[in-house]
């Protein structure tokens, strides 16, 4: 990247165990500028460099000079350790389209949305949740074996880096970091 990792918004906590399950809420966050987002961060280590793997729900309008409508987007990113010095995107999931006047339907169905990560082992889960009640179900978005081994959970919340961006508040209704049953099912 041409950008130096830098997350101002972050809380960070330590993780315990091999099987774990983090989890965050938002209200009302409907990102509206490119790489607005906010999420969950899973980290080996808290210094720079350090190998992470970051999921947000996020705002995306770069599609390489090809004209299409923006979108809400569901995005998993990996960076740093020793086997990479790029950044590896795992996934990208459009969540809403905005195209012609849907913002208000957008806005409508991120009224309350979630993100969730369960690992066990080197096997994680990667879920999320939006609708217009706060009780939507999770869906799954991928599941994927990954070597990390992440001692800090933070969540995160970021403008991007596009100059000319609003700052957009982040309500952060829930957030819990557990430790689960390590037996596969």
């Amino acid at each position: 990247s041409t950008h130096a990792p830098v997350i101002k918004n972050l809380l960070v906590r330590k993780t315990g165990g091999d099987c774990i399950s983090t989890e965050i809420h938002f209200e009302d966050f409907v990102p509206t500028a490119n790489w607005q987002q906010a999420g969950l961060l899973l980290m080996e280590d808290t210094l720079p460099g350090s190998k992470t793997l970051r999921l947000s729900i996020g705002y995306n309008d770069f599609f390489g000079g090809f004209q299409r409508p923006g979108e809400i987007i569901l995005q998993c990113v990996s960076t740093g350790g020793s086997d990479s010095s790029r950044p590896e995107e795992i996934a990208h999931f459009p969540l809403f389209s905005i195209a012609g006047q849907q913002e208000e339907l957008v806005r409508t169905n991120l009224r309350f949305s979630a993100l969730r990560i369960e690992k066990r082992k080197d096997h994680y889960r990667f879920l999320y949740s939006a609708g217009p009640v706060s009780n939507f179900a999770f869906r799954e978005a991928f599941a994927k074996e990954l070597v990390i081994q992440p001692k800090y959970i933070g969540i995160f919340a970021l403008q991007g880096f596009v100059a000319n961006t609003q700052y957009m508040p982040v309500q952060i209704r829930y957030f819990s970091i557990g430790n689960t049953e390590c037996s596969r099912q």
